[in-house]
């Protein structure tokens, strides 16, 4: 039964698209559409969630804060065994800070990476960010089909593969490779729970999973439009030596 009714689920919201599969960008509009509506993610100018994250495997786990403006990002989490992590973007100074690997500033492909996480809003922005996208077919996602769109960066970094529920429209999926220092890391995401956030219908739990390591954020609060201290952006003062002695170093010829 469940079967069936997921096909003619599936069948009406094909029917929806005038009988017929729609494009890459038509799935990447309509996610726009059953979210909230252009005007409703247009509106929003800042961003500022606290969120749970879980290492239920280690049993471990610990509160995330992340900060947004639509120029610059920070986000800091605190978890038992791996202690204090920050990441930030602020007038490109793209840099983390940990107490495993200390301050660093990110370059090359990283960088890159980053900053396209830093940006506030990724899915309404699509065109400025990726190429134009690719169908990769369907595949079902925790038993539902889905549509494959495959995005690859304008910046040449790794293309990321999402899944849109065919009947929901909503992002259920996506695979993406996370540049590091160790290399690259393959990552998949399951996003689960979408609630109404003013006015905008944004996931509350994603899953990722790198290898064998699984790790879960459950979002406690969201503020959007928030007014956010300039003072929040700012990289710490280990990180400002890092830029001041990069930029102090004569340049290669």
């Amino acid at each position: 039964m469940r079967r069936n009714g997921s096909l003619a689920i599936a069948l009406l919201a094909a029917a929806a698209f005038g009988q017929k599969a729609p494009t890459a960008e038509q799935i990447l509009d309509r996610y726009i559409e059953v979210t909230g509506g252009k005007a409703a993610h247009e509106a929003v100018r800042t961003e500022v969630m606290k969120a749970l994250t879980e290492i239920k495997a280690q049993g471990i786990a610990g509160p995330t804060e992340s900060y947004r403006d639509g120029k610059n990002y920070y986000l800091v989490m605190e978890i038992k065994g791996a202690g204090k992590i920050e990441y930030g973007s602020y007038n490109g100074i793209v840099w983390e800070n940990s107490a495993v690997m200390g301050p660093r500033l990110k370059t090359g492909a990283e960088k890159a990476f980053y900053e396209r996480e830093a940006v506030l809003d990724k899915d309404l922005n699509w065109r400025q960010i990726y190429r134009a996208p690719e169908m990769g077919g369907e595949e079902d996602v925790a038993g539902n089909p889905a549509y494959k769109v495959i995005l690859t960066p304008k910046d040449g970094g790794k293309p990321e593969t999402r899944y849109y529920d065919k009947a929901s429209g909503l992002l259920v999926r996506a695979t993406i490779v996370t540049p590091s220092p160790m290399g690259e890391i393959p990552a998949d995401q399951m996003f689960l729970e979408y609630r109404d956030f003013h006015g905008l219908k944004i996931p509350v739990r994603s899953v990722t999973k790198m290898g064998a390591a699984e790790m879960q954020v459950t979002v406690t609060s969201l503020d959007l439009n928030k007014p956010i201290p300039a003072e929040k952006f700012r990289p710490p003062p280990d990180v400002m030596a890092l830029v001041a002695k990069q930029n102090a170093a004569p340049a290669k010829k």
